[in-house]
């Protein structure tokens, strides 16, 4: 499959799954800023990171949702497992218990995050 044709609209997220659900297939929801991945000089970078995750052999779609809030999106599409960061465990974990989605701590909390690293930059630059 063609690294772009993973990226899909919410409505085409939900026929593939759909489908996936028929086949009795596992659906995980990965989820984060990815912020690791950069998109150099590609005009628009949530769509240029979109096309860096859908590059990953291990990912089979990718849609892209600009809502902080990650409980929608659960809600909406309901997962078999929910893989996130440390940092996603404790804000949704009440809302994966009520649906039936089992969480997944996949990483340990890092300091490796470009967004971290501004922040500290920043910090010491206005302290």
């Amino acid at each position: 499959m063609d690294t772009c044709e993973k990226i899909l609209s919410r409505a085409g997220l939900h026929e593939v799954l759909e489908e996936y659900r028929r086949r009795g297939r596992k659906i995980v929801f990965a989820r984060g800023v990815f912020d690791m991945l950069h998109a150099g000089t590609l005009r628009y970078v949530a769509a240029a990171r979109a096309v860096l995750v859908a590059a990953l052999a291990s990912v089979d779609q990718v849609i892209v949702f600009n809502q902080t809030d990650v409980k929608p999106a659960l809600r909406e599409f309901q997962p078999d497992v929910d893989a996130c960061g440390p940092d996603g465990e404790s804000d949704s974990a009440g809302e994966l218990a009520a649906l039936g989605v089992l969480p997944a701590i996949v990483t340990a909390k890092s300091s490796h995050s470009i967004t971290a690293l501004i922040a500290r930059l920043r910090r010491g630059m206005n302290g």
